[in-house]
């Protein structure tokens, strides 16, 4: 499991996208470079104002189930998650020590065999994912805290409201990265008089951090005509032959979810057992037919390809874009100006906002990002608020998990706020409910 591969995406006679992969848990998408305070380099002659944390989830179950899924043999334990991370007091709420566990499915339940075997849910943060997280909190707090002095170094019920604020959508592997995340930045020992610290999150049919092509009708359009296009039917004709083959291994030619105009679904299936040392499924029928690492990187950098093109290099990505995820940059740019002092109500100094890579992906394709492989577990995107303590100036640092994102838009180690702003707003819709209902 530690080969590594050069793979080539072809269309037509070009490769368009090169990426070096290592199968198993060293591949670049297992575990996100975290920012430290050893690398992070602190910007001269400007002040801190605001702080913005977005964060994909860390290690997961697979989404993804193939049928006849039990038989594979993978046990997926998630019994010592709850009892790590209980003390937590969310909501300002006393609670006990008590907490849910799922019961082991691999026994006596007919229906199991379609499911995931042990202690987990499809798409539960594992507890390599919780201990990710935290440590992605621990890394916030060597910098924010620790060398900046930016947020106190202690939450009461004084402060908490001004330090920090925390939103993840309705998934529990998110809500699940929020708790962890948060018990690294602020351990139990550094909140005072048994603080609760609240978790917002909104309703899924309404939030804003991923798309809404089922309550957007003109998005769903969209979608569907980005992968017909004439570049992406070249790429997904040249992905056909491998594909037939991992549906013969895996016994899914007809299984729905395995039969759209993408290799999601396949990398889905894989990477959550790569990453975690379990070996690539077999056929059922024959164990010396095995989806090979090759196989494996094919879907991989195909996925990388679909994602680059979805939400930023097909000539209908923009409009995706701003009706996909345009709300949220709303309330993103809301919180930046008023953070200047130039709305009603200042926001927190820390504003966490608990994703999907669904999140994350939209985002750097506004951004132009050149670096679009699939966003890592516990990836951060984080926007910094400078302003110059002379002129008042105000600049945008923008860091990929812990670098400065490269962009052809602006240099983001501090780029000029209004170059910023102007290159959101185009996509922030002015009135969505109507966007959405436009047939073309």
């Amino acid at each position: 499991m530690k080969h590594r591969f050069i793979a080539w995406i072809y269309l037509g006679a070009f490769p368009v996208s090169l990426a070096s992969y290592e199968i198993g848990v060293n591949e670049h998408y297992c575990s996100a470079t975290t920012p430290t305070a050893e690398t992070y380099s602190v910007p001269k002659g400007v002040e801190l104002r605001h702080v913005q944390v977005i964060v994909r989830h860390g290690d997961r179950t697979p989404i993804s189930i193939l049928p006849q899924q039990s038989k594979y043999n993978v046990l997926w334990n998630c019994t010592n998650e709850a009892p790590e991370f209980s003390y937590l007091k969310l909501q300002n709420f006393e609670t006990s020590q008590t907490y849910g566990l799922m019961l082991d499915n691999s026994n006596a339940n007919p229906f199991s065999k379609e499911y995931i075997t042990g202690t987990c849910m499809t798409g539960q943060l594992t507890p390599k994912g919780m201990r990710q997280q935290q440590n992605v909190g621990k890394k916030l707090r060597e910098i924010y805290v620790d060398l900046l002095g930016y947020l106190p170094r202690t939450l009461n019920r004084r402060n908490l409201q001004k330090a920090i604020f925390v939103r993840h959508t309705e998934k529990t592997r998110t809500k699940q990265t929020a708790i962890a995340l948060v018990s690294g930045l602020y351990p139990k020992e550094k909140l005072q008089g048994r603080l609760g610290i609240p978790l917002f999150y909104l309703p899924e049919q309404i939030e804003t951090m991923i798309y809404q092509s089922g309550l957007c009708s003109r998005l769903a359009k969209l979608q569907e005509a980005m992968l017909n296009e004439k570049r992406y039917n070249e790429y997904w004709g040249s992905q056909q032959e491998v594909k037939k083959k991992m549906d013969a291994i895996l016994q899914t030619t007809t299984t729905p979810a395995y039969q759209g105009r993408s290799l999601v679904r396949y990398m889905d299936a894989f990477r959550p057992l790569t990453c975690n040392n379990y070996p690539l499924p077999c056929s059922l029928d024959n164990s010396n037919q095995c989806i090979s690492d090759e196989m494996a990187v094919r879907s991989f950098v195909g996925n990388d390809f679909e994602a680059a093109w979805t939400m930023r290099d097909s000539p209908l990505s923009h409009e995706a874009n701003r009706l996909g995820i345009g709300l949220f940059l709303s309330e993103l740019r809301r919180s930046i100006h008023n953070s200047l002092g130039k709305g009603l109500k200042s926001p927190a100094k820390m504003e966490i906002f608990s994703g999907h890579d669904t999140t994350v992906q939209p985002i750097l394709g506004v951004l132009r990002a050149d670096d679009f492989r699939w966003p890592p577990y516990a990836s951060s995107l984080i926007f910094e608020l400078w302003q110059d303590k002379h002129t008042g100036a105000a600049f945008l640092r923008v860091l990929y998990n812990g670098d400065v994102l490269r962009s052809p838009v602006c240099d983001f180690n501090l780029c000029p706020l209004e170059t910023f702003l102007s290159q959101i707003d185009h996509y922030i819709p002015l009135d969505i409910l109507t966007e959405c209902k436009q047939s073309s």
